[in-house]
């Protein structure tokens, strides 16, 4: 380190104690998760209890943790889009595990992840023919609920999905049907 770059360094990790100590992370500085703490949790569209329920969480379910919004954890989901849970219904923790899935069940899974695609996109184009922006929406609705199943079918908590699509990208799983 450079006599240039200490008082950078010295900087940052004063903000990183501090950050720490007052249990405010900046976004980005680690990645963080929420925690799901009951059963049955609603995952919406938008941060607010009017907006359109997308999937349901269930009780130590783990979300990629992006900020919070108001009373509302913001969260990203499978399609990408942010959804958000309710502040009272989860917790914020700074680790995540990964899941230790065999090669077995990472095809079964990743094979399953592109059934619930092919499902959402089915459905969304038969909902709304017409309406390419809809559709587009409806899609993305269906994907994160019909994904969130296919994890809960074999017990795996939502923040490993990463971890799984790199797996199966890494073993060149193909889906067969």
């Amino acid at each position: 380190m450079t006599i240039r770059q200490a008082p950078k360094t010295i900087l940052t990790l004063l903000l990183f104690t501090c950050s720490f100590l007052l249990g405010t992370f900046p976004v980005g500085a680690i990645d963080s998760y929420l925690t799901v703490s009951r059963h049955n949790v609603n995952i919406r569209s938008a941060p607010t209890k009017k907006a359109r329920v997308v999937a349901s969480a269930q009780k130590g379910d783990r979300f990629k943790f992006i900020r919070q919004v108001g009373d509302w954890y913001e969260i990203r989901m499978f399609s990408g889009d942010y959804r958000y849970i309710y502040r009272k219904l989860g917790q914020i923790t700074i680790n995540n595990t990964g899941a230790n899935l065999g090669e077995e069940t990472i095809k079964k899974v990743y094979e399953e992840m592109v059934r619930a695609e092919a499902r959402a996109q089915k459905e969304a184009a038969a909902k709304f023919p017409q309406d390419t922006d809809r559709s587009s929406r409806h899609k993305r609705f269906a994907l994160d609920r019909y994904t969130l199943e296919v994890f809960h079918k074999y017990d795996i908590t939502p923040a490993s999905y990463e971890q799984i699509i790199g797996e199966a990208a890494e073993r060149k799983v193909v889906h067969s049907e």
